[in-house]
């Protein structure tokens, strides 16, 4: 028998405030990487709401007065995330920054907020307010206060962008790894399904993902208990409140990493039923964990997934 071995190249970079791992076999075209790593340190700096130079940190600044041009990467994940906040009922939201901050500042506190300082964060929140002018690429938000935040996103584009650019150079069998935002390509790789109960992060389960994004979505990274319920830190922006969801955590697989990105977000915060229709509509595969630990699967999962 012969034994035939596989180059890997890794490349492992850090970027939107998260270590992003890519890791291709037989790759003759190591620049790739090198392209791959350009491109999504780029995004970085314009779509980080966090860097006082970027595109964002401008538009935000901005709030209450005229557009401000932005780049036409940004200017259309914008116009894509208004997209995904009308189809899931507003329940993605880039808008939600501000709810986002004032429960962060309560968790590390443990300390719940004011019913003032919800009402303050909640009028600032509603994406009918983002401002887009598309014959120039500029973007705004209508009242002073208001900010965008790209987090929920960014990772999902960025690990698209970087699928596009190995595709370009011809690799064709490689695992991305976007802190935790994942795409696998090539033959089947092993994808582990994080268990939202536990402290160390194993994986109750896994499935061979091939040519496919998984994305998880879940309220197990941060919270406190208060009052009888968990005060975790994904917000629903119709309440400013954290979200009272019956899932704790929610698992996603299909094409479209960005958008899985932000489907996960909102099936976290949407009522059951109206999460289903949202993955069903869109053909996704899915694995909810309930809050009482039970594992709920879509029919395309079901013969894929093995519980470990």
């Amino acid at each position: 028998m012969i034994s035939v071995k596989t180059a890997v190249t890794d490349k492992l970079f850090v970027a939107m405030g998260t270590v992003m791992s890519v890791r291709a076999e037989n790759c003759a075209e190591p620049a790739a990487l090198d392209e791959v790593r350009a491109r999504v340190t780029a995004l970085h700096g314009k779509l980080s709401a966090f860097d006082d130079g970027s595109e964002i940190s401008r538009v935000n600044r901005a709030a209450g007065e005229a557009p401000v041009p932005v780049s036409e990467d940004t200017f259309r994940l914008i116009a894509r995330c208004v997209r995904y906040a009308g189809q899931t009922g507003g329940r993605f939201d880039i808008t939600a920054g501000p709810a986002a901050m004032l429960w962060k500042r309560a968790i590390n506190a443990r300390t719940l907020p004011d019913e003032s300082e919800i009402a303050a964060v909640r009028e600032k929140t509603g994406f009918c307010d983002v401002l887009t002018v598309p014959d120039c690429f500029r973007v705004g938000l209508r009242k002073k206060g208001q900010s965008i935040d790209l987090g929920g996103v960014a990772k999902g584009f960025a690990a698209d962008e970087a699928k596009r650019i190995l595709a370009q150079f011809g690799v064709c069998d490689a695992l991305l790894n976007f802190g935790g935002t994942v795409v696998a390509l090539g033959r089947p790789k092993s994808v582990g399904v994080r268990d939202p109960f536990s402290e160390t992060g194993r994986a109750f389960a896994a499935f061979e993902a091939e040519n496919e994004a998984v994305v998880t979505s879940g309220v197990y990274e941060q919270g406190f208990e208060a009052r009888g319920r968990c005060w975790h830190h994904i917000v629903d922006p119709i309440t400013g409140e954290p979200a009272d969801s019956p899932f704790a955590s929610v698992t996603l697989i299909g094409q479209n990493a960005e958008m899985l990105d932000a489907f996960a977000t909102a099936a976290c915060i949407l009522p059951a039923r109206d999460a289903f229709r949202l993955i069903g509509e869109h053909d996704l595969g899915a694995v909810f964990v309930t809050r009482d630990r039970q594992v709920i699967l879509t029919e395309n999962v079901r013969d894929r997934i093995r519980f470990l």
